[in-house]
């Protein structure tokens, strides 16, 4: 069914026309002006004003395309200098530790002892509050610290999950599930807290940069059990 689902997609380009603003930044003017003419005539504009404005866009992407040309930041400038190097690599650390533990823990919901599907449904469930609760701790005290200490406290609920005896069903699924509370809370705060130490040059480059690293984690996490 999800397969039959995406397959639908390619039938929705001819239907749904492409963005006109990522028409400009791609520089495909003719195509940016036949999908603005053809959205204008449906809605009843008229086509004078229409043309006027279009070139007004025109011009503008021009511009910001030679100025965003002339400072495209890449994955290099990351670590140009001593600060910036050693920032991406603890925030790239954190982004792989991250996405190891989140992924590993959702993966895994099938080995708490408890029914499976109470099991998928509490996995999920703690991650509301989670974000609930980090949304008004990062804005009251800050991003470093509630990140340090989830990380810590989501370590530890982990780590505390191995010596709990298999005949011990309660304790054996809540170590697991405050492991997923608190990892949840971490990576909501990542995203926050690498948008704000990546400087304006580099943030979209190191920001997209994290999330690739933390993909790595994800791919990595299903074959854990394994081993």
């Amino acid at each position: 069914m999800l397969i039959i689902l995406q397959l639908l997609w390619l039938f929705s380009r001819r239907v749904i026309p492409e963005s006109p603003r990522w028409l400009l930044i791609r520089g495909e003017k003719e195509v940016f002006r036949r999908v603005v003419q053809k959205a204008s005539k449906k809605n009843g504009v008229p086509r004078d004003y229409v043309d006027v404005e279009m070139e007004k866009l025109i011009m503008k992407s021009e511009d910001m395309r030679i100025t965003s040309s002339e400072s495209t930041a890449t994955v290099f400038d990351l670590f140009k200098t001593p600060n910036l190097r050693k920032n991406t690599l603890i925030l790239f650390y954190n982004w792989l530790v991250n996405s190891f533990i989140y992924f590993g823990l959702s993966y895994n919901t099938g080995e708490l002892h408890m029914n499976p599907y109470l099991s998928f449904f509490l996995s999920g469930a703690v991650e509301f509050p989670a974000y609930l609760i980090t949304i008004k701790v990062i804005g009251s005290i800050g991003r470093r610290r509630p990140l340090a200490i989830a990380m810590i406290l989501a370590g530890l609920a982990c780590s505390l999950t191995i010596p709990v005896p298999s005949d011990n069903p309660i304790l054996k699924s809540f170590f697991p599930l405050v492991g997923k509370f608190c990892i949840t809370a971490t990576f909501a705060t990542l995203y926050v807290y690498s948008a704000e130490i990546f400087p304006t040059v580099v943030r979209n480059v190191g920001l997209g940069t994290g999330s690739t690293v933390a993909r790595v984690g994800s791919i990595v996490a299903p074959f854990v059990r394994e081993l």
